[in-house]
Parts: structure tokens; C-alpha cells; sequence
């Protein structure tokens, strides 16, 4: 990555301090270590979670995260970072595809996903050669469904999952997907979530028709299974909404009163 960097002659580098691990004989019990950071200004630049702090430093930790991601083909990603500002970054967390790994802050893909979420290339990204061709294909805008439909006719987009542009899909089809804000998958996620296809049938009395979604990607977007199918869903979304302007009409009469 520092390489990258100094290639674009940005005089700024990734550096981590070392830690260390102390195992107390007499007790058995493990702890990690670090160099007290003495007379600086400790500052935290980003979560496990999306969020990053407004700053050159956060800026830099973000593109550090997806810097990661990309260099591991999609398999892990480093983020959580703090440190000093202009010195060092210290205390990461990573997620990876393998859950058992890295304790407790490991998110896995899920946390992948809250990433992209709100991430937006910047300039430490463009010279890690890790942001999108189109200026305007950013990561957050294309999670957050912002114009898609023009995007979309470019042809060009990322996975909903990963952020890979590795996706198979014809262009009417994407115009397709945009109007109706489907989520696109790269060719490895679409197999899984073919994969895991479950099938149940609508809760609602009357109805008949049967709902297909993926367990792996409901789990995935910390949802519960859905219970209704999607004619079901509007169809109570609109008497919902016609009751509330009931409602207020009544509550409007009865002011006038």
C-alpha cells in the first residue's frame, strides 16, 4: 500500500504499531499489548460498522479498509483503525469470511456490507488503484440505490455483497433491476444465493402464492424471514396508508367543528 502512495507522490504512509502478547505464568492469562503512546493526540478514524471520522486520517483509514479488501480478493478487510494523526494506526479489527477468526468485532461479509455502505472513494483510493473506473459509480450511492437507473446504462456496477464489478448480467436486465431496486450480485454471490433458496407460503388467509427468498442473504442484511409475498405486503402497505388518511380527515372534520 505504500508503495501505491508514493508512486502518486503522496507523502503519507500506512504504519501500525507492533503489538504484543503477555502471558502471565502463574495464572494462565493472556493479554495484548502495545507502546504507550505518550504527549499525542489519539483519535479514533473508523468502526467495525461503516463509520469513519471526517478527516484526512479518516479518509485514508477508509481507503486502508477497502484497500484490504481488495488486495484479499474479497475474503477479509481491515477496519476499526485509530491512532495518531500524520504517525500511526493502531488496534484493527478484521473481518473475514471466516467467522472463527479474529474474535468477536469480526462482522464477516455482513460487516463487508456496512462498509460499502457509506464508504466513498477519495483520493488514498485512487492511488491504491482500488476506486471505480466512473467517478460517479461510488460504493455508498450504489447501496443507497442514488440514481441507479443511470448508472445502470453504463453497464458498469458493483456487487451489492463485495463491491466487485465481476457481475454477468445483460444491461436491460440491470435497467430492469434499477427500476425495481434489486440488489445486483457478483457471479460468486448470485451461486450462493441460488444456493440457499428456501421456499414457504404467504401467511395471509386467503392468499395461495408461495415465497422465495435466500436464508443465506436474510441473515446476511440482519433480517428475519419474510412471512407475506410482496402482493401481500403492498396490498397492506396501501390500506395502511388509506387508513392514516382516514384518519386524518376525521381528526381535520372534527377540528373544523
Amino acid at each position: 500500500a505504500n508503495s501505491y502512495l508514493s508512486k502518486a507522490n503522496i507523502q503519507r504512509a500506512f504504519n501500525f504499531l507492533l503489538p504484543w502478547t503477555l502471558c502471565v505464568p502463574k495464572s494462565g492469562e493472556i493479554f495484548g499489548m502495545e507502546f504507550l503512546l505518550q504527549g499525542a493526540t489519539y483519535r479514533k478514524y473508523s468502526s467495525n460498522a461503516g463509520w469513519r471520522h471526517d478527516s484526512e486520517d479518516g479518509f485514508m483509514a477508509a481507503a486502508f479498509s477497502h484497500f484490504s479488501h481488495f488486495m484479499t480478493l474479497g475474503r477479509s478487510m481491515v477496519v476499526d483503525l485509530q491512532g495518531v494523526s500524520g504517525w500511526c494506526f493502531t488496534d484493527p479489527q478484521v473481518h473475514s469470511s471466516d467467522r472463527k477468526a479474529f474474535g468477536q468485532g469480526n462482522l464477516g461479509e455482513h460487516g463487508m456490507q456496512q462498509f460499502y455502505m457509506t464508504h466513498q472513494c477519495n483520493s488514498f483510493c485512487r492511488a491504491l488503484r482500488t476506486s471505480p473506473e466512473h467517478v460517479e459509480l461510488q460504493p455508498n450511492q450504489l447501496f443507497q440505490r442514488v440514481e441507479l437507473g443511470s448508472l445502470y446504462k453504463k453497464a458498469s456496477t458493483f456487487c451489492s455483497i463485495c463491491g466487485s464489478a465481476d457481475v454477468a448480467i445483460k444491461e436491460s436486465e440491470l435497467a430492469r433491476k434499477a427500476d425495481r431496486r434489486h440488489d445486483i450480485f457478483c457471479t460468486k454471490h448470485l451461486a450462493r444465493y441460488k444456493d440457499t433458496l428456501d421456499t414457504k407460503a404467504c401467511v395471509t388467509s386467503d392468499c395461495t402464492q408461495e415465497i422465495r427468498f435466500s436464508t443465506w442473504y436474510v441473515q446476511l442484511r440482519g433480517q428475519k424471514p419474510p412471512v407475506k409475498c410482496g402482493k401481500c405486503k403492498e396490498g397492506a402497505r396501501e390500506r395502511g396508508t388509506a387508513h392514516g388518511m382516514l384518519v386524518h380527515d376525521e381528526y381535520a372534520a372534527a377540528k373544523r367543528v
